[in-house]
Protein backbone atom coordinates (compact mmCIF):
# COMPACT_ATOMS: atom_id res chain seq x y z
CA UNK A 1 0.00 0.00 0.00
CA UNK A 2 2.74 2.14 0.98
CA UNK A 3 4.21 1.85 -2.82
CA UNK A 4 0.97 2.52 -4.13
CA UNK A 5 0.87 5.72 -2.38
CA UNK A 6 3.96 6.73 -3.31
CA UNK A 7 3.53 5.66 -6.94
CA UNK A 8 0.83 8.07 -6.92
CA UNK A 9 2.24 10.90 -5.13
CA UNK A 10 5.09 11.03 -7.98
CA UNK A 11 2.40 10.83 -10.49
CA UNK A 12 0.75 14.18 -9.39
CA UNK A 13 4.10 15.96 -8.81
CA UNK A 14 5.49 14.62 -11.75
CA UNK A 15 2.56 16.81 -13.88
CA UNK A 16 4.89 19.58 -14.68
CA UNK A 17 1.45 21.98 -14.68
CA UNK A 18 1.57 20.81 -11.26
CA UNK A 19 4.74 21.34 -10.68
CA UNK A 20 5.21 24.63 -12.30
CA UNK A 21 2.06 26.06 -10.84
CA UNK A 22 2.68 25.50 -7.45
CA UNK A 23 6.30 26.87 -7.37
CA UNK A 24 4.57 30.08 -8.56
CA UNK A 25 1.66 30.20 -6.67
CA UNK A 26 4.19 29.78 -3.46
CA UNK A 27 7.09 32.52 -5.26
CA UNK A 28 3.86 34.84 -4.99
CA UNK A 29 3.47 34.04 -1.43
CA UNK A 30 6.73 35.08 -1.13
CA UNK A 31 6.72 38.32 -2.86
CA UNK A 32 3.60 39.44 -0.86
CA UNK A 33 4.92 38.62 2.12
CA UNK A 34 8.52 40.11 1.32
CA UNK A 35 6.95 43.73 0.03
CA UNK A 36 4.73 44.31 3.49
CA UNK A 37 7.91 44.09 4.74
CA UNK A 38 9.93 46.22 2.18
CA UNK A 39 7.09 48.51 2.05
CA UNK A 40 6.72 49.76 5.86
CA UNK A 41 7.29 52.91 6.54
CA UNK A 42 7.87 55.29 10.01
CA UNK A 43 9.42 58.70 11.06
CA UNK A 44 12.53 57.98 13.20
CA UNK A 45 12.99 60.15 16.29
CA UNK A 46 14.78 63.31 14.15
CA UNK A 47 11.34 63.05 12.02
CA UNK A 48 13.47 61.30 9.16
CA UNK A 49 11.24 58.65 7.02
CA UNK A 50 12.66 55.76 7.27
CA UNK A 51 11.34 52.16 5.35
CA UNK A 52 11.80 48.29 5.59
CA UNK A 53 13.62 46.85 8.42
CA UNK A 54 14.30 50.10 9.90
CA UNK A 55 10.52 50.96 9.86
CA UNK A 56 10.16 47.92 11.80
CA UNK A 57 12.90 48.35 14.61
CA UNK A 58 11.24 51.99 14.86
CA UNK A 59 8.18 51.08 15.62
CA UNK A 60 8.76 48.15 17.95
CA UNK A 61 10.65 51.27 20.06
CA UNK A 62 7.52 53.29 20.06
CA UNK A 63 5.42 50.70 21.00
CA UNK A 64 7.24 49.40 23.69
CA UNK A 65 6.90 52.75 25.31
CA UNK A 66 3.10 51.78 25.90
CA UNK A 67 4.11 47.86 27.40
CA UNK A 68 1.99 47.46 30.11
CA UNK A 69 -1.51 47.31 31.42
CA UNK A 70 -3.69 50.34 29.76
CA UNK A 71 -6.30 51.19 32.08
CA UNK A 72 -9.18 53.90 32.16
CA UNK A 73 -6.33 56.11 33.92
CA UNK A 74 -4.25 55.66 30.86
CA UNK A 75 -6.81 55.88 28.18
CA UNK A 76 -8.05 58.82 29.60
CA UNK A 77 -4.32 60.82 30.07
CA UNK A 78 -3.51 59.44 26.35
CA UNK A 79 -6.92 60.97 25.18
CA UNK A 80 -6.69 64.34 26.64
CA UNK A 81 -2.68 64.71 25.38
CA UNK A 82 -4.55 64.47 22.49
CA UNK A 83 -7.66 66.65 22.51
CA UNK A 84 -5.27 69.61 23.50
CA UNK A 85 -4.12 69.98 19.87
CA UNK A 86 -7.68 70.88 19.32
CA UNK A 87 -8.64 73.18 22.45
CA UNK A 88 -9.45 76.68 21.58
CA UNK A 89 -11.38 76.26 18.70
CA UNK A 90 -8.00 75.00 17.09
CA UNK A 91 -8.51 73.13 14.37
CA UNK A 92 -6.80 70.72 11.54
CA UNK A 93 -6.35 73.42 9.47
CA UNK A 94 -4.72 75.75 11.83
CA UNK A 95 -2.23 73.12 13.14
CA UNK A 96 -0.90 73.10 8.97
CA UNK A 97 -0.65 76.53 9.13
CA UNK A 98 2.06 76.27 12.36
CA UNK A 99 5.20 74.69 12.22
CA UNK A 100 6.06 74.34 15.50
CA UNK A 101 2.55 72.89 16.29
CA UNK A 102 2.13 70.92 13.39
CA UNK A 103 5.64 69.54 14.48
CA UNK A 104 4.41 68.41 18.27
CA UNK A 105 1.25 67.14 16.67
CA UNK A 106 3.14 65.05 14.10
CA UNK A 107 5.04 63.61 16.97
CA UNK A 108 2.88 62.75 19.71
CA UNK A 109 0.77 60.92 16.71
CA UNK A 110 3.93 59.39 15.58
CA UNK A 111 4.73 58.18 19.33
CA UNK A 112 1.13 57.32 20.50
CA UNK A 113 -0.66 56.39 17.45
CA UNK A 114 -0.95 52.44 17.30
CA UNK A 115 -1.82 52.87 21.14
CA UNK A 116 -4.22 56.15 20.57
CA UNK A 117 -6.28 54.27 17.39
CA UNK A 118 -6.66 51.01 19.91
CA UNK A 119 -8.07 53.46 22.93
CA UNK A 120 -10.20 55.31 20.61
CA UNK A 121 -12.12 52.49 18.45
CA UNK A 122 -15.02 52.36 21.34
CA UNK A 123 -15.97 55.33 20.50
CA UNK A 124 -15.84 55.56 16.13
CA UNK A 125 -17.96 55.44 13.90
CA UNK A 126 -17.42 53.23 11.18
CA UNK A 127 -13.61 54.26 9.87
CA UNK A 128 -13.48 57.93 11.78
CA UNK A 129 -10.23 59.28 11.93
CA UNK A 130 -8.59 59.77 15.22
CA UNK A 131 -8.78 63.23 15.41
CA UNK A 132 -12.22 63.56 14.25
CA UNK A 133 -13.44 61.23 17.21
CA UNK A 134 -11.11 62.65 20.15
CA UNK A 135 -12.24 65.90 20.42
CA UNK A 136 -15.60 64.65 21.33
CA UNK A 137 -14.76 62.55 24.22
CA UNK A 138 -15.85 63.85 27.55
CA UNK A 139 -12.29 63.56 29.40
CA UNK A 140 -13.50 65.94 32.66
CA UNK A 141 -13.50 62.58 34.63
CA UNK A 142 -11.52 59.33 33.97
CA UNK A 143 -13.09 57.55 31.16
CA UNK A 144 -14.63 54.20 30.91
CA UNK A 145 -12.69 52.35 28.33
CA UNK A 146 -13.97 49.15 28.82
CA UNK A 147 -17.84 50.31 29.77
CA UNK A 148 -17.46 52.05 26.13
CA UNK A 149 -16.05 48.75 24.84
CA UNK A 150 -19.06 46.95 26.28
CA UNK A 151 -21.85 49.23 25.05
CA UNK A 152 -20.10 49.09 21.64
CA UNK A 153 -20.86 45.07 21.72
CA UNK A 154 -23.85 45.67 22.49
CA UNK A 155 -25.14 48.88 19.77
CA UNK A 156 -23.44 46.06 17.11
CA UNK A 157 -26.05 43.15 18.38
CA UNK A 158 -28.74 45.73 18.03
CA UNK A 159 -27.49 46.88 14.68
CA UNK A 160 -27.61 43.65 13.73
CA UNK A 161 -24.79 43.40 10.51
CA UNK A 162 -26.25 46.42 9.31
CA UNK A 163 -30.10 45.72 9.55
CA UNK A 164 -29.79 42.29 7.65
CA UNK A 165 -29.71 40.28 11.01
CA UNK A 166 -31.50 39.44 14.03
CA UNK A 167 -30.02 38.10 16.79
CA UNK A 168 -31.42 35.94 18.70
CA UNK A 169 -31.37 36.18 22.78
CA UNK A 170 -28.83 32.72 22.93
CA UNK A 171 -26.57 34.34 20.34
CA UNK A 172 -26.53 37.63 22.15
CA UNK A 173 -26.06 35.60 25.75
CA UNK A 174 -23.32 33.79 23.57
CA UNK A 175 -21.46 37.09 22.43
CA UNK A 176 -22.07 38.82 25.89
CA UNK A 177 -20.69 35.94 28.00
CA UNK A 178 -17.67 35.70 25.01
CA UNK A 179 -16.59 39.11 25.55
CA UNK A 180 -17.12 39.27 28.90
CA UNK A 181 -14.72 37.04 29.37
CA UNK A 182 -11.86 38.85 27.89
CA UNK A 183 -9.51 40.11 30.48
CA UNK A 184 -9.16 43.75 31.48
CA UNK A 185 -7.11 45.71 31.85
CA UNK A 186 -5.40 45.09 27.86
CA UNK A 187 -2.18 44.41 27.87
CA UNK A 188 -0.26 46.61 25.12
CA UNK A 189 2.76 45.50 24.06
CA UNK A 190 4.68 45.33 20.22
CA UNK A 191 3.43 42.12 18.50
CA UNK A 192 3.68 42.91 14.97
CA UNK A 193 5.00 40.30 13.37
CA UNK A 194 1.52 38.09 14.59
CA UNK A 195 -0.53 41.06 13.30
CA UNK A 196 0.99 41.51 10.21
CA UNK A 197 0.13 37.39 9.98
CA UNK A 198 -3.11 37.93 10.76
CA UNK A 199 -3.39 40.63 8.19
CA UNK A 200 -2.16 38.56 5.68
CA UNK A 201 -4.11 35.21 6.42
CA UNK A 202 -6.50 36.07 2.98
CA UNK A 203 -3.22 35.42 1.09
CA UNK A 204 -3.59 31.49 1.55
CA UNK A 205 -6.04 31.12 -1.14
CA UNK A 206 -2.74 30.79 -3.20
CA UNK A 207 -2.55 27.57 -0.87
CA UNK A 208 -6.14 26.28 -1.84
CA UNK A 209 -5.87 27.37 -5.79
CA UNK A 210 -2.39 25.02 -6.43
CA UNK A 211 -4.49 21.83 -4.19
CA UNK A 212 -6.90 22.53 -6.82
CA UNK A 213 -5.18 22.39 -9.56
CA UNK A 214 -2.70 19.21 -8.44
CA UNK A 215 -5.55 17.37 -7.14
CA UNK A 216 -7.79 17.91 -10.39
CA UNK A 217 -6.23 15.04 -12.26
CA UNK A 218 -6.23 12.13 -9.56
CA UNK A 219 -9.19 10.76 -11.12
CA UNK A 220 -10.30 12.65 -14.41
CA UNK A 221 -6.53 12.03 -16.25
CA UNK A 222 -6.89 8.60 -16.30
CA UNK A 223 -10.37 9.16 -18.10
CA UNK A 224 -8.81 11.18 -20.34
CA UNK A 225 -5.71 9.12 -21.23
CA UNK A 226 -7.86 6.09 -21.34
CA UNK A 227 -5.94 4.27 -18.53
CA UNK A 228 -9.07 3.87 -16.52
CA UNK A 229 -9.94 0.24 -18.38
CA UNK A 230 -6.79 -1.01 -17.17
CA UNK A 231 -6.97 0.46 -13.68
CA UNK A 232 -10.07 -1.34 -12.80
CA UNK A 233 -9.40 -4.21 -14.39
CA UNK A 234 -6.49 -5.19 -11.96
CA UNK A 235 -6.66 -7.01 -8.76
CA UNK A 236 -6.78 -4.13 -6.62
CA UNK A 237 -7.83 -1.55 -8.95
CA UNK A 238 -11.18 -0.96 -7.23
CA UNK A 239 -9.88 -1.04 -3.51
CA UNK A 240 -6.54 -0.35 -2.51
CA UNK A 241 -5.42 1.75 -5.64
CA UNK A 242 -8.30 3.65 -5.36
CA UNK A 243 -6.91 4.27 -1.46
CA UNK A 244 -3.65 5.18 -2.45
CA UNK A 245 -5.20 7.91 -4.98
CA UNK A 246 -7.15 9.23 -1.76
CA UNK A 247 -4.49 8.95 0.11
CA UNK A 248 -1.83 10.51 -2.05
CA UNK A 249 -3.97 14.00 -3.12
CA UNK A 250 -4.42 14.41 1.06
CA UNK A 251 -0.79 14.00 1.19
CA UNK A 252 0.06 16.66 -1.36
CA UNK A 253 -2.56 19.00 0.16
CA UNK A 254 -0.78 19.05 3.14
CA UNK A 255 2.21 19.18 1.61
CA UNK A 256 1.62 22.37 -0.16
CA UNK A 257 -0.30 23.97 2.98
CA UNK A 258 2.79 23.10 5.11
CA UNK A 259 4.93 25.23 2.25
CA UNK A 260 2.12 27.88 2.67
CA UNK A 261 2.69 28.12 6.23
CA UNK A 262 6.02 27.95 6.43
CA UNK A 263 6.25 31.32 3.77
CA UNK A 264 3.47 32.89 5.59
CA UNK A 265 4.33 32.51 9.65
CA UNK A 266 8.41 32.32 8.58
CA UNK A 267 8.74 35.41 6.43
CA UNK A 268 7.02 37.93 9.25
CA UNK A 269 8.59 36.21 12.22
CA UNK A 270 11.81 36.57 10.64
CA UNK A 271 11.70 40.10 10.07
CA UNK A 272 9.12 41.41 12.85
CA UNK A 273 10.06 39.14 15.20
CA UNK A 274 8.44 36.93 17.87
CA UNK A 275 7.81 39.06 20.23
CA UNK A 276 4.34 39.17 21.78
CA UNK A 277 3.12 35.69 21.70
CA UNK A 278 1.29 35.86 24.53
CA UNK A 279 -0.36 39.10 23.95
CA UNK A 280 -4.03 39.29 23.68
CA UNK A 281 -5.99 39.65 20.34
CA UNK A 282 -7.24 42.65 21.16
CA UNK A 283 -4.40 44.76 20.13
CA UNK A 284 -5.72 44.76 16.34
CA UNK A 285 -9.42 45.79 17.78
CA UNK A 286 -10.52 46.45 20.93
CA UNK A 287 -13.76 44.79 20.22
CA UNK A 288 -12.99 41.77 19.58
CA UNK A 289 -14.84 39.30 21.97
CA UNK A 290 -12.72 35.91 21.79
CA UNK A 291 -9.84 35.66 24.95
CA UNK A 292 -7.16 34.42 23.09
CA UNK A 293 -3.60 35.56 22.78
CA UNK A 294 -2.16 36.62 19.62
CA UNK A 295 -0.43 33.40 18.51
CA UNK A 296 -3.42 31.28 18.86
CA UNK A 297 -5.22 33.62 17.01
CA UNK A 298 -2.82 32.50 14.26
CA UNK A 299 -3.18 29.16 15.15
CA UNK A 300 -7.19 29.49 14.61
CA UNK A 301 -6.88 31.22 11.28
CA UNK A 302 -4.28 28.47 9.72
CA UNK A 303 -6.60 25.43 11.55
CA UNK A 304 -9.39 26.56 10.08
CA UNK A 305 -7.16 27.76 6.51
CA UNK A 306 -5.92 23.71 6.74
CA UNK A 307 -9.74 22.10 7.38
CA UNK A 308 -10.45 24.29 4.54
CA UNK A 309 -7.89 22.95 1.62
CA UNK A 310 -8.98 19.20 3.21
CA UNK A 311 -12.61 19.87 1.90
CA UNK A 312 -11.83 21.72 -1.28
CA UNK A 313 -9.25 18.53 -1.50
CA UNK A 314 -12.07 16.21 -1.04
CA UNK A 315 -14.57 18.00 -2.94
CA UNK A 316 -12.03 18.07 -5.88
CA UNK A 317 -11.46 14.77 -5.59
CA UNK A 318 -15.34 13.90 -6.20
CA UNK A 319 -15.49 16.24 -9.49
CA UNK A 320 -12.49 14.25 -10.41
CA UNK A 321 -14.05 10.96 -10.44
CA UNK A 322 -17.46 12.90 -12.12
CA UNK A 323 -15.94 14.67 -14.77
CA UNK A 324 -13.19 13.89 -17.18
CA UNK A 325 -12.87 17.37 -18.53
CA UNK A 326 -9.59 18.52 -16.27
CA UNK A 327 -10.48 22.78 -17.44
CA UNK A 328 -14.02 22.12 -16.02
CA UNK A 329 -12.77 21.06 -12.99
CA UNK A 330 -10.46 22.97 -11.94
CA UNK A 331 -12.61 26.32 -13.47
CA UNK A 332 -15.62 24.75 -10.72
CA UNK A 333 -12.86 25.10 -8.31
CA UNK A 334 -11.05 27.96 -9.23
CA UNK A 335 -14.93 30.04 -9.26
CA UNK A 336 -16.00 28.58 -5.55
CA UNK A 337 -12.59 29.93 -3.84
CA UNK A 338 -11.90 33.55 -6.20
CA UNK A 339 -16.02 34.60 -7.13
CA UNK A 340 -17.63 35.05 -3.57
CA UNK A 341 -15.04 37.04 -2.39
CA UNK A 342 -15.91 39.93 -4.85
CA UNK A 343 -19.75 39.39 -4.27
CA UNK A 344 -20.40 42.18 -1.67
CA UNK A 345 -22.64 41.49 1.32
CA UNK A 346 -26.17 41.46 0.45
CA UNK A 347 -29.52 42.90 2.46
CA UNK A 348 -30.08 39.07 3.04
CA UNK A 349 -28.56 37.94 6.41
CA UNK A 350 -29.18 34.55 5.47
CA UNK A 351 -26.63 35.01 2.09
CA UNK A 352 -24.69 36.84 4.02
CA UNK A 353 -24.01 34.26 6.18
CA UNK A 354 -23.98 31.46 3.61
CA UNK A 355 -21.01 33.55 1.98
CA UNK A 356 -19.45 33.63 4.72
CA UNK A 357 -18.34 29.72 4.79
CA UNK A 358 -16.53 30.13 1.20
CA UNK A 359 -12.94 29.50 1.39
CA UNK A 360 -11.70 33.26 1.17
CA UNK A 361 -14.08 34.77 3.66
CA UNK A 362 -13.47 31.52 6.13
CA UNK A 363 -9.34 32.57 5.96
CA UNK A 364 -9.80 36.25 6.60
CA UNK A 365 -8.71 37.24 9.92
CA UNK A 366 -11.20 39.95 10.12
CA UNK A 367 -14.72 37.52 9.05
CA UNK A 368 -13.04 35.26 11.66
CA UNK A 369 -12.50 37.05 14.57
CA UNK A 370 -14.84 40.80 14.12
CA UNK A 371 -18.15 39.38 11.89
CA UNK A 372 -19.90 37.96 15.05
CA UNK A 373 -21.31 35.73 12.83
CA UNK A 374 -23.22 33.02 14.55
CA UNK A 375 -25.09 30.15 13.53
CA UNK A 376 -28.53 29.11 16.06
CA UNK A 377 -29.09 26.03 16.30
CA UNK A 378 -31.87 25.77 18.94
CA UNK A 379 -30.68 26.70 22.25
CA UNK A 380 -27.32 26.45 20.90
CA UNK A 381 -24.82 28.61 18.98
CA UNK A 382 -22.49 27.82 17.15
CA UNK A 383 -19.92 30.67 15.95
CA UNK A 384 -17.96 30.97 12.30
CA UNK A 385 -14.88 29.34 13.63
CA UNK A 386 -16.76 26.36 15.41
CA UNK A 387 -19.32 26.11 11.90
CA UNK A 388 -16.11 26.49 9.08
CA UNK A 389 -14.69 23.68 11.02
CA UNK A 390 -17.19 21.32 11.43
CA UNK A 391 -18.77 22.22 7.86
CA UNK A 392 -15.32 21.29 5.87
CA UNK A 393 -14.85 18.23 8.10
CA UNK A 394 -18.42 17.74 6.38
CA UNK A 395 -17.43 17.98 3.41
CA UNK A 396 -14.60 15.59 3.58
CA UNK A 397 -16.55 12.94 5.24
CA UNK A 398 -18.86 12.79 2.69
CA UNK A 399 -16.81 13.31 -0.82
CA UNK A 400 -14.37 11.18 -0.31
CA UNK A 401 -16.29 7.93 0.15
CA UNK A 402 -18.32 9.43 -3.11
CA UNK A 403 -15.57 10.36 -4.76
CA UNK A 404 -14.49 6.31 -4.34
CA UNK A 405 -17.71 4.70 -5.29
CA UNK A 406 -18.15 6.82 -8.11
CA UNK A 407 -14.65 5.54 -9.35
CA UNK A 408 -15.25 2.60 -8.94
CA UNK A 409 -18.09 2.30 -10.65
CA UNK A 410 -17.10 4.31 -13.60
CA UNK A 411 -17.71 2.45 -16.89
CA UNK A 412 -15.53 1.74 -18.90
CA UNK A 413 -15.73 2.64 -22.58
Amino acid sequence: MRDLIGFELKKILARKVTLVSVLVLLAYMVLIFSLNVIQQSAVDNEGNPVTGLAAIAQTKDIEQLHAGPVTDEDATAMIRGYQSFFENGKLKEEIEQSDELMSEYLEYENTHGPCLYLVLSPWMVGFELPSAVAPRIDTSDTVDLYGMKAAKLSAVLDEGMNGTWTYSEAERAYWIEKASAVSAPLEYGYAKGWEQILACTGFLFFCIIAVGIGVTPVFAAEYRDKTDSVILATRYGKSKLVGAKIIAAFAFATGVFALSAVIALGIPLLCYGTDGADLPIQLTSLTVPYDVTMAQAVGVCFGITYCIVLGITAFTLLLSAKLKSVLSIFAIIAALVIIPSFIPRTPSGIVNHILYFMPMNSIDFTTLFLQLASYPLGPAVLDLQSATILLYLLVVLVCVPLAARTFKRHQVS
